[in-house]
């Protein structure tokens, strides 16, 4: 990569990275007066993409998420997820969480996703979650492991599998629930930011964290048919919710997360969830295509091993795509950009513990990897951990930086 000495920006041999306007000052005051606005679809005006200038058009968020789903540059790179960070929040509105009621909490964090241009959502934590009595938690939410329902021993861990695979629940209910919970809450974010509702697609996570990893390894290779039950039921639980989520709710993208990654490698062999779990999980999704939507799949972790098996399943975009686990954007965008669309690569921990100006390297960074010939959301992981000055780096970067 060589630095641009007219903008001080990153550029690839062949990739585009053209700043638009130098970088403010690095101090939160004036990083929180220089924030970009981005009103409906942005500002309209010419931009820079390649070596031809045009006219920026009026996108509104759910144009500008299906163009990109559809691998093509639209007007600017989109940006995916949260920024569960109540300073950052406050700084952008003017407006103060703390002390509100739920609903006026949900007006202010739409109103600051707005406008710094974040176009597409699958969940909208309010920090009532995580600032409790004046106690902050990392992010908006307090993290608890397994409960009421978390299996200790061995034979507990059968019978929990056993009851769940035996269960006659309907989950029609639950879905009409959550899909009016997305329109609600897309009623208050509007056209700018886009809610995609969620399904359980796989469920893998769900099964071995609520029996414990060491218990589903045993139970794996000591009575593996207690698993395929419940992979079963889980697969017949999402059939009914996709149902419901495919006749209530026009989102043109359905979201599953299931983590199947840790550092180095997958959590499961690829061979046992090529044997057990792909081929029922493409019945869901062959459910989701059909229904005219398009397949978002969440997994933290290193997954480069089943990456082509997701794309033969009908994923069609894939994130965070973790760099700290060993994920590499820009082979991910040159192995698989004609296949899928990519979502993420940020350095949690630049984004956490970096400067400013190593939040804005990091989103230049992306945007060389992956924004070229469109198919990229950019995605970090911002929490309430994250400094307010490096929150408000990484949109204003985004805002710049045209790939």
């Amino acid at each position: 990569m060589t630095r641009d000495p007219a903008y001080g920006s990153l550029k690839s041999n062949g990739q585009v990275g053209n700043r638009l306007a130098k970088p403010p000052p690095e101090e939160p005051d004036a990083l929180i007066a220089h924030v970009r606005v981005c009103e409906g679809g942005g500002p309209k005006g010419p931009y820079l993409l390649g070596n031809r200038e045009r006219t920026r058009p009026e996108l509104t968020a759910k144009e500008r998420v299906l163009l990109t789903f559809q691998r093509k540059e639209t007007d600017r790179v989109p940006i995916y997820g949260e920024a569960r960070n109540v300073g950052f929040i406050e700084a952008v509105t003017g407006k103060k969480l703390r002390g509100a009621t739920k609903e006026v909490m949900e007006h202010i964090t739409a109103e600051a996703y707005g406008k710094v241009g974040m176009d597409m959502l699958r969940s909208m934590m309010t920090p009532q979650w995580g600032v409790v009595e004046g106690v902050q938690c990392d992010g908006y939410l307090r993290w608890t492991v397994g409960g009421a329902e978390q299996a200790h021993t061995l034979d507990e861990a059968r019978e929990s599998l056993k009851r769940f695979a035996d269960s006659g629940d309907d989950p029609r209910d639950a879905a009409h629930a959550h899909i009016r919970e997305v329109e609600r809450l897309q009623a208050i974010l509007g056209d700018r930011t886009l809610f995609v509702p969620s399904a359980p697609v796989s469920c893998l996570e769900h099964l071995y964290h609520g029996i414990g990893i060491e218990n589903f390894s045993t139970i794996m290779f000591e009575d593996g048919e207690l698993i395929d039950a419940a992979l079963e039921r889980n697969m017949e639980r999402a059939s009914q919710m996709v149902e419901v989520i495919n006749n209530m709710n026009d989102s043109p993208v359905i979201h599953c997360a299931d983590d199947l990654g840790m550092k180095n490698t997958t959590i499961l062999s690829p061979e046992w969830m090529r044997e057990h779990a792909f081929s029922r999980i493409k019945r869901v999704v062959d459910k989701i295509k059909n229904g005219g939507k398009y397949f978002l799949f969440h997994s933290c972790g290193n997954v480069n091993k089943i990456v082509p098996d997701l794309i033969s399943l009908g994923v069609d975009a894939l994130e965070p795509i973790e760099p700290t686990a060993g994920m590499s954007l820009a082979e991910m965008k040159r192995n698989y950009g004609d296949k899928l669309v990519l979502l993420g690569n940020v350095n949690a921990n630049i984004l956490q513990m970096g400067s400013p100006e190593d939040v804005r390297a990091e989103v230049r960074r992306c945007f060389d990897d992956a924004a070229h010939g469109g198919g990229y959301f950019l995605n970090g992981a911002i929490t309430q951990v994250s400094p307010v000055e490096n929150v408000m780096a990484y949109f204003d970067e985004a805002g710049k930086y045209v790939g």
